[in-house]
């Protein structure tokens, strides 16, 4: 009995038992590895949309800009999969202003699959945008006391475009800038903000281009001077 206790324990001591069970054992690990890297497995990303074939003079608005994609594939190659190429989009070919729902188009790479997406539509309105020019106009703020005008008056630019959704446009009833009574006192080069005024509130996106004017003028007394062709 002895002896056979005396084998055994020379048996599993051995270079060769434990060369064959450490042989097994990467087996089974090499097994295990490579059958968990080609089980599915899903990956959620977040993506961009683009939004596709906007007509000139239309703009965009959207509370929504990005989507949730949720896509399923086998782990080795989900893991490492590039965001960039999951293209998110919605096609506005053809469509007039307005309020839209809109599907988004999602492509994936061909070894992966499309579970879901978040939100899978979307709420936006295109409005028209138009560009109009208006005379800048001074206005003294305050007014300016009886008996003194203002003389030789000088403004660069005489006239702004202003660019934006066609209703914020339509409602501009005119561009001012309003100098100081001590700022014209002082007199030289006066640079002053370009101030729009519209017909109630008003809202939207637009720009004004340029943002600010260079006034210079003579504050002078007596009755203002008119030349009048003869």
């Amino acid at each position: 009995m002895l002896n056979k206790y005396f084998n055994l324990d020379q048996l599993l001591s051995s270079s060769w038992f434990l060369k064959t069970v450490s042989l097994l054992v990467a087996l089974v690990l090499w097994i295990y590895v490579s059958g968990d890297r080609n089980a599915e497995m899903t990956r959620t990303l977040t993506c961009p949309v683009q939004f596709v074939g906007l007509a000139t003079q239309i703009s965009l608005k959207t509370n929504v800009e990005e989507v949730d994609v949720q896509l399923s594939g086998e782990r080795s190659i989900i893991t490492g999969l590039d965001p960039e190429k999951v293209a998110c989009e919605i096609n506005l070919s053809g469509l007039e202003p307005g309020k839209y729902r809109l599907a988004v188009r999602t492509t994936v790479p061909r070894d992966m699959k499309l579970v879901n997406v978040t939100p899978s539509h979307l709420d936006i309105e295109l409005v028209r945008v138009i560009e109009r020019i208006f005379p800048v106009i001074i206005e003294v703020q305050g007014g300016l006391p009886s008996g003194l005008f203002l003389d030789r008056v000088d403004i660069e630019p005489q006239n702004v475009t202003v660019k934006g959704e066609e209703q914020v446009i339509k409602a501009i009833q005119k561009i001012r800038v309003e100098p100081t009574l001590e700022q014209l006192k002082a007199g030289g080069r006066i640079e002053l903000p370009l101030l729009v005024q519209t017909e109630g509130e008003v809202y939207g996106d637009y720009s004004i281009n340029p943002r600010n004017a260079v006034l210079r003028a003579v504050l002078a007394q007596g009755l203002p001077k008119r030349d009048v062709p003869v």
